[in-house]
């Protein structure tokens, strides 16, 4: 047998005893289920805060679609087409004349498609 190697019978001298050892296993027991319990009381305040947030946020959105709803109708009616109109004019100018290309390039009017149907957000009357 070399010097290096301890027999399998023998214990290190600074091995922490049974009593040393039950009372680290506690005290590890004792910390879980501490932090478990302020993880609890954390999610369960967070929760709250985020369902009083919900119900302040619906409260807000009701009260908002109520006053956006006439101008939403305001604009599908007669300013939404009254614009489309009028880029459709400026794309059949800028056609026609070759000096206004450069302002057809800069606000990207080549790309523009009027749209042929309602936005999805239109409400009827």
């Amino acid at each position: 047998m070399d010097n290096n190697e301890l027999p399998l019978n023998s214990a290190p001298a600074s091995q922490p005893g049974a009593g040393d050892l039950q009372a680290q296993i506690d005290s590890l027991r004792s910390l879980v289920n501490t932090m478990l319990i302020l993880l609890i009381v954390v999610s369960g305040t967070l929760n709250i805060y985020f369902w009083r947030q919900f119900r302040s946020s619906k409260a807000d959105l009701n009260t908002i679609s109520q006053t956006a709803l006439p101008a939403i109708n305001e604009y599908t009616s007669k300013g939404g087409p009254a614009i489309d109109e009028f880029l459709r004019k400026v794309v059949d100018y800028g056609k026609t004349h070759p000096d206004f290309a450069p302002i057809m390039t800069k606000y990207q009017l080549n790309q523009y498609r009027p749209p042929t149907n309602q936005p999805a957000g239109a409400v009827k009357k």
